[in-house]
């Protein structure tokens, strides 16, 4: 699925968030709403962030890729676990050195900028994945919300229940689109996957 086609999900949350209200005789099921419609509110902003920081970021990846030699250098890194950790251990291992110089000899370039843009970037995909973790678990708890007001209301309207709990249904695959954008074995995401 396109970021795209993600952030369109994500307004259909929000529009469906906008909807939610609980009956006026039950002033302590809209407290309930109001709070559950206020994290959704929030929820929504820091993944629409996220999609708009994934989308840039994979923009940079596919640039890295595209560059001469890439595919090459991606193989030492895939290889070298010294590399993937990116603490620059590699620069002491003779076998991974003597990789780096033949890929220089054969690219007739150097390999260090190469490599160290592939570790700013490995390194904010690390950054990234973090967030996608922490949203996955605001998730949850928006979605733990939507049930306690679905709770609150379904004694006095059975409409006003199911609508606040269809809620909960999109978050759920909002979650499993969430779980798709993962990383690569050498720590960068796919371009090819998130297009």
């Amino acid at each position: 699925m396109t970021v795209r086609a993600l952030a369109a999900s994500l307004l259909m949350v929000a529009v469906l968030a906008g909807c939610a209200t609980a009956p006026v005789k039950n002033p302590e099921a809209e407290t309930v709403v109001a709070d559950a419609n206020t994290a959704l509110d929030t929820l929504n902003a820091q993944i629409a962030q996220f999609y708009i920081d994934l989308q840039k970021l994979i923009e940079e990846i596919k640039y890295l890729q595209n560059q001469p030699g890439w595919a090459d250098l991606e193989q030492i890194i895939a290889g070298t676990p010294s590399i993937k950790n990116l603490e620059n251990e590699y620069e002491k291992e003779p076998e991974t050195m003597a990789m780096l110089e033949t890929w220089s000899r054969k690219w007739n370039d150097s390999w260090k900028p190469l490599l160290y843009e592939y570790a700013r970037l490995a390194d904010q995909c690390t950054i990234l994945e973090a967030r996608r973790l922490a949203l996955r678990e605001r998730l949850f708890v928006v979605q733990s919300k939507f049930i306690a007001a679905t709770l609150k209301t379904s004694s006095s309207s059975y409409d006003e229940a199911a609508s606040l709990y269809s809620v909960v249904d999109i978050l759920a695959r909002s979650e499993t689109e969430l779980n798709s954008f993962t990383t690569n074995e050498i720590g960068l995401y796919d371009p090819r996957l998130h297009n």
